[in-house]
C-alpha cells in the first residue's frame, strides 16, 4: 500500500523504471526454506475480519526466494529467544488484490488506501512477492505473543500507544528484528513488512492452484 504524500515520489520512480528492467519474483513456498516457520493465512479463513475467505484451501505462503532467505535468518535468530514467526499473508495474486480493494471501498474507512493498495494505481506490494504479514509466536507451543489487533483501525497503527506495555513491547521487538534484516513497514499496519525496493519487482497474477501444481 502507499500513502498519498508518498505517491508523487513513487510516480517518478515508476516513470523512470522501464518495464523491461523489473525483477521477476522467484516464488518459493516459505516452509520449503524453513519448515519451522508457521503459516496461518488469514485470507484463507472465512472467519477473518473481512468476513469471507479470499484464498482456496490449497493456498499456502509463497514469497520471493530472496525474501524467504531473509525470513529463514530471522527465524533462526528468534529461535535463540524461544520465539518464531507466523506468516499471516505473503504473495497475493493480483486478482485477489482487486477483490480486497473492492471490499475496502465498502468498509466505511477514512482512507481505504491506508490498508489496501489500489491495484489500478500501483499494483500493491503483496502481488510482487516481496511483502509479508506476520506475527511472533512461542516455539514451545506455537502460541502467538500479545500484539495489537489485526484490524483496519487506528489501534493497528505503528504509532498507536493506547495499548498495554506487553503489546507495545512485542510490537517494537518485531519491528526491530524485521528492520535488522532490511525490511520496512508501513504506518497503518503493525504486521506488514516489505522490501524497500518493492517497486522494482513485477506484479504477478499466478493462482495458488498453479503454484501448487508447479511444486
Amino acid at each position: 500500500m502507499i500513502h498519498k504524500r508518498q505517491w508523487f515520489a513513487f510516480s517518478i520512480i515508476f516513470i523512470f523504471t522501464p518495464l523491461h528492467s523489473l525483477i521477476k519474483p522467484k516464488l518459493v513456498e516459505i516452509r520449503s526454506i524453513n519448515p519451522t516457520i508457521l503459516v496461518d493465512l488469514f485470507l484463507a479463513d472465512a472467519h477473518n475480519f473481512l468476513g469471507k475467505a479470499q484464498y482456496p484451501k490449497c493456498a499456502t505462503a509463497y514469497i520471493d526466494k530472496g525474501v524467504a532467505l531473509k525470513l529463514d535468518a530471522i527465524q533462526k535468530e528468534l529461535a535463540e529467544y524461544g520465539l518464531g514467526i507466523k506468516i499471516k499473508d505473503a504473495y497475493r495474486p493480483l486478482f485477489v488484490q482487486k477483490q480486497l480493494w473492492e471490499i475496502a471501498l465498502t468498509m466505511n474507512l477514512d482512507d481505504p488506501g491506508n490498508y489496501i493498495s489500489d491495484p489500478d494505481v500501483e499494483g500493491g506490494r503483496h502481488p510482487r512477492g516481496v511483502a509479508v504479514d506476520l506475527t511472533l509466536v512461542r516455539l514451545q507451543d506455537g502460541q502467538e505473543l500479545s500484539m495489537p489487533p489485526m484490524e483496519f483501525s487506528k489501534r493497528a497503527h505503528r504509532d498507536f500507544t493506547g495499548l498495554d506495555d506487553e503489546r507495545l513491547k512485542n510490537r517494537e521487538f518485531l519491528r526491530s528484528v524485521m528492520e535488522k534484516y532490511g525490511f520496512v513497514g508501513i504506518s497503518c499496519e503493525w504486521w506488514h513488512y516489505n522490501l524497500p525496493n518493492w517497486y522494482e519487482y513485477e506484479v504477478l497474477d499466478i493462482t495458488f492452484e498453479e503454484l501448487s501444481n508447479q511444486g
